[in-house]
């Protein structure tokens, strides 16, 4: 901070961007209360994620941001998706579905279960990821659109019933090329 002399006080909002966030959530979890002292305005904090990893982590980073921040904070994760196993396994990917329904349940279930008083709110977003010849391909033929968007609502549905606490936002997005 002090190289890039940056105003701190202004300081509203942290991002985690780079590889998968979730891997050095370790790190900025020992770190947040340090962050906290020199930034006391930051109100909402937030990574991308694919959530495959890491929820243990990311449900130790919200305990933490509860635990240290100054004010209420608005929470954020983006998990970047590459769509339907079948895409995702036609494309080299090993993560599958079953693995983000059992972690999204086991945040769901810290999210329901607990209560975070210096949490004023938690945005999960779904944004489909995909590169930009799959996209060309999916978005050019109708019935694998339509199969696509189906699967979307599918998991949007589904992952929706699992966060019944009044504090958590989910939405999704509508797929977009990777950049």
């Amino acid at each position: 901070f002090d190289k890039m002399h940056a105003k701190l006080d202004n300081v509203t909002a942290i991002s985690l961007w780079g590889g998968e966030s979730t891997l050095h959530l370790k790190s900025v979890n020992s770190q947040l209360e340090d962050l906290y002292s020199l930034c006391p305005h930051i109100n909402n904090i937030g990574f991308s994620s694919n959530v495959m990893c890491g929820i243990d982590d990311t449900i130790d980073f919200v305990k933490k941001v509860n635990e240290v921040a100054k004010v209420p904070q608005r929470i954020w994760l983006q998990q970047s998706i590459d769509g339907p196993t079948g895409v995702l396994m036609e494309k080299g990917h090993s993560g599958n579905w079953d693995i983000y329904r059992k972690n999204y349940k086991k945040l769901a279930d810290f999210f329901n279960s607990t209560s975070l008083d210096n949490i004023g709110s938690v945005s999960v977003v779904m944004k489909p990821t995909i590169d930009k010849d799959l996209f060309l391909e999916y978005f050019s033929d109708n019935e694998k659109l339509y199969d696509y968007i189906k699967f979307l609502n599918e998991i949007y549905v589904e992952i929706s019933e699992l966060f019944i606490n009044q504090k958590i936002f989910w939405s999704t997005t509508l797929p977009k090329p990777a950049t």
